[in-house]
């Protein structure tokens, strides 16, 4: 059933697909898109002094600190390898890259992370007065589980947000190089994506 879920995501209308994301985004999640790069930055500041892994903190400095380019979407299609950093109240941790993609679907841009433990699958929405952002909306899964639409998506049947549900934000580094903010909560922390060719 929930594959089904979202293969009726990736199938259904243009016209469906491309409603505004804000339509779509939880209430509860607006802060992991409208707040993201404020959240990470404050966690950054927060736990500067904290014994955390240097390495680890110098590359989260290096990414959120890097000028954005405006989006041009074709210039995101394709495969990637994607590494995820992850923060939260008792660290900071860098994980290895894996195989992603973008494509294009009959609803707009979709981004897939499909090996690792933790994948994530979801589509991208442009951000009309911000040419340098667009938003994820997705979903994250673990091991074997099946990977799931966001819960209030064109096929999300959903009546309150999913614990599978991720947000974020994208941005584009420079040629070849991306970065995705995810799931940033204030106080507790973030995730972040970084995609190379």
């Amino acid at each position: 059933m929930r594959a089904c879920l979202w293969c009726l995501w990736l199938l259904c209308s243009p016209v469906m697909a491309q409603q505004d994301w804000q339509a779509q985004l939880w209430p509860e999640h607006q802060a992991r898109v409208l707040e993201a790069r404020e959240i990470a930055n404050d966690w950054r500041e927060r736990y500067a002094a904290a014994d955390f892994d240097r390495a680890g903190m110098n590359m989260l400095a290096e990414l959120l600190d890097a000028p954005v380019l405006p989006i041009e979407s074709a210039q995101l299609l394709g495969s990637w390898r994607v590494r995820s950093i992850q923060t939260n109240t008792l660290g900071v941790y860098v994980y290895p890259y894996f195989r992603g993609e973008i494509e294009r679907s009959e609803a707009g841009l979709v981004l897939r992370k499909f090996t690792g433990s933790q994948r994530r699958l979801g589509h991208l929405y442009p951000v009309l007065d911000a040419p340098e952002s667009m938003v994820f909306l997705g979903g994250l899964t673990v091991n074997d589980s099946p990977q799931l639409p966001y819960s209030r998506s064109p096929a999300g049947l959903a009546s309150q947000p999913a614990e599978t549900d991720s947000a974020g934000v994208l941005s584009v580094l420079a040629p070849g190089r991306l970065l995705l903010i995810l799931d940033a909560r204030w106080g507790e922390g973030f995730e972040l994506y970084e995609l190379r060719r």
